[in-house]
């Protein structure tokens, strides 16, 4: 009995050290696309903050928006999220008001992920970290 109370104990040791480790990692991605879009200096069109004044932009998210780009954007856990005008009509593209791609893979991005709903882009930011070759 005590062999195998010691062997669930040493299991459950393990999966915790592994949880840790993922989270560390994760940790280690977050602080690297923070350090990448600090280092980028972006800017937004005048105007651009009110395709966004109607949401509760969380703090966690930093400005990716670029004069280039069609909409501003922001960017949290590797995912750049760009966010077009709240009233369809308004809008220059077809499409949905917030459209989630990896920030890494900008020039080249797809769309992972697209809604009107902004919970719903909150939830697929929050649920995961955007897949990066060579971070680790």
């Amino acid at each position: 009995m005590i062999i195998k109370v010691k062997k669930d104990y040493e299991k459950e040791i393990t999966k915790t050290e592994q949880l840790l480790k993922r989270l560390k990692r994760e940790d280690s991605r977050q602080d690297y696309y923070n350090r990448l879009i600090a280092n980028k200096g972006f800017s937004m069109f005048e105007g651009w903050e009110d395709n966004y004044s109607d949401l509760d932009i969380p703090e966690t998210w930093k400005n990716s928006s670029w004069t280039g780009d069609e909409y501003p954007s922001f960017a949290y856990k590797g995912w750049q999220i760009w966010i077009s005008e709240k009233d369809e009509k308004d809008r220059t593209e077809e499409g949905a008001r917030f459209n989630i791609g990896e920030l890494h893979n900008y020039s080249t991005s797809t769309v992972w992920f697209w809604t009107d709903d902004f919970n719903k882009a909150l939830d697929f930011v929050n649920s995961r970290v955007a897949p990066f070759i060579g971070v680790k």
